[in-house]
């Protein structure tokens, strides 16, 4: 498992770090379906473009959303918006987004299809990317971030997750000041 994830979900009380609203499918080639409440531990991470003018922009977000905490068992999916520059619809193999899900201890998932993968093709839509309405610079502050959207992408496997989520956390706000962005199609 990666363990920027472990550390932040698994160590995350989420009533007091935020909101999170993430039901999420798994459809698999048998035809086979889960629906999953992905908000039993949720993190966020951030990097952000400060100005004393304007709003923080977010930049680079890495949304983590899990299952289940119980103990050794792995159910998550990690989205990773990077360069991220606005709301809009970001393909996977444009840029830098990337969706990696491990479903092995998911309920309701074929034996065949348990394990980790990373998402080969498909679309992550930002609708709401949101950082807060006061101008100025906020690094290593906790700065209440919200992002919010869907996702319909496909593994190797052919297993296609899908679904919307709308997550607020505190994230302790890194810079980056000047950072390339890729814009949405």
């Amino acid at each position: 498992m990666h363990l920027l994830f472990l550390l932040g979900v698994l160590g995350c009380a989420p009533e007091s770090q935020g909101a999170c609203v993430a039901e999420l499918s798994l459809l698999f080639p048998t035809g086979e379906q889960s629906n999953l409440d992905f908000c039993a531990g949720y993190t966020l991470e951030a990097d952000y473009e400060f100005d004393p003018d304007d709003t923080p922009e977010v930049r680079d977000a890495t949304l983590g959303l899990a299952s289940t905490l119980e103990e050794g068992f792995e159910c998550w999916v990690q989205i990773r918006e990077g360069s991220t520059c606005g709301t809009g619809s970001y393909l996977l193999g444009d840029g830098d987004t990337h969706v990696t899900m491990s479903i092995a201890d998911c309920a309701g998932v074929p034996d065949a299809y348990e394990g980790m993968s990373e998402a080969i093709e498909g679309l992550v839509t930002l609708e709401v990317l949101d950082a807060g309405d006061s101008p100025g610079n906020f690094t290593g502050e906790p700065l209440a971030t919200r992002i919010a959207g869907t996702l319909a992408v496909t593994d190797a496997a052919g297993v296609v997750l899908g679904g919307a989520f709308d997550v607020t956390y505190d994230v302790i706000a890194g810079d980056a000041e000047e950072s390339g962005c890729v814009s949405p199609e």
